[in-house]
């Protein structure tokens, strides 16, 4: 971030990366897969010239590339060659008022969204137990829909052996934690980021790879989070993670999934407890389906007699019969795209 000056000079290239997001507006530049460094305000009176982008494999790109520069600042002798993202949200070249401008060999591909008629986004955790997720699965196949099942604990035989029934079933599995620590409460006492990792996600993150499985997404243990954990702790082992929320914040646009998947990591989601209105969730479905959103819940046993926490076969049949017929897509996280 500048105020005034110039800045020059800039090289980026010969990197691979998740995500990629170039953009200069009224000359605030904005690169990185990671969230921090990217600038939120524009730059006045500045001069920025000789900015060379080359050679860059993104999976995902944000916003294509923007170049704006605005009557307080000059812009000259940008270079971006050889450019390629497997997916852009706006497959976006655009730039005004910049002097000495070469693009060669830039290449963005097309988002295309996972629906027309809206998601749901089922999630289980707490290994609840597993067998009552086995149980449930010719449910999940008799409506053709996907959930997401975050493991916590050690990946032992039989729970490798269970995962693995739920994963070949189409469902995603994802982690929830070696001991089930809460995050945000393990830094504010005093833990630090890489003592939550060191103890609570590589260990299982090193198991769950050696039964076989490569978990990209995870779950935060009690719902218990913040921006803070969101980038010092899980930002770089997961692809997204899933916290709680209400049934407004856990409804988003499904326009919206691809950044909540490269760095607005966090997916917020709705309980399904005993206590949870089902008809007024069912009757949200239907704005779900006609505006095309994304609805996110969590629960954790499905069970006929389910605890304080958990989903009965009824219910969670309710709300899968009611998808199929507005036509809303039930899928796990692995399916809700990058």
């Amino acid at each position: 971030r500048a105020r005034g000056g110039v800045v020059e000079n800039v090289r980026i290239s010969n990197i691979d990366v998740d995500c990629c997001f170039v953009q200069l507006c009224g000359l605030s530049l904005k690169y990185s897969p990671n969230p921090y460094a990217i600038a939120k305000h524009g730059v006045n009176h500045t001069v920025f010239r000789n900015f060379t982008l080359e050679n860059v494999k993104a999976k995902y790109c944000a916003h294509g590339i923007n170049i704006e520069a605005t009557a307080d600042n000059r812009a000259s002798g940008f270079t971006f060659r050889n450019i390629s993202a497997g997916r852009a949200d706006d497959t976006n070249l655009r730039f005004e008022n910049v002097d000495d401008l070469t693009v060669d060999g830039v290449k963005l591909g097309t988002y295309r969204p996972v629906a027309t008629r809206g998601v749901l986004a089922l999630t289980f955790d707490d290994r609840a137990p597993m067998e009552g997720w086995v149980r449930a699965l010719p449910l999940f196949e008799k409506y053709g829909a996907h959930a997401t099942f975050f493991i916590p604990g050690h990946f032992d035989a039989k729970t490798a052996a269970l995962a693995k029934s739920l994963e070949a079933a189409g469902h995603t599995i994802g982690l929830h934690g070696l001991n089930h620590r809460r995050a945000a409460h393990f830094l504010k006492e005093g833990g630090t980021s890489e003592a939550y990792i060191r103890e609570e996600i590589e260990p299982q993150l090193s198991e769950a790879r050696a039964a076989g499985f490569d978990p990209k997404f995870w779950a935060y243990p009690g719902n218990d989070c913040d921006a803070d954990t969101d980038y010092r702790i899980v930002y770089w082992f997961f692809r997204r993670n899933r916290a709680g929320g209400t049934m407004e914040k856990a409804t988003i646009p499904v326009d919206l999934l691809p950044h909540r998947g490269s760095w607005r990591r966090t997916l917020y989601s709705m309980p399904l407890y005993p206590t949870t209105d089902y008809d007024a969730l069912l009757k949200h479905l239907e704005k779900v389906a006609d505006e095309n959103l994304c609805l996110s819940t969590f629960s954790h046993h499905i069970a006929e007699n389910p605890d304080g926490m958990s989903c009965s076969p009824h219910n969670l049949e309710r709300i899968l019969k009611r998808c199929r017929e507005l036509g809303i897509r039930v899928l796990g996280f692995s399916e809700l795209g990058d």
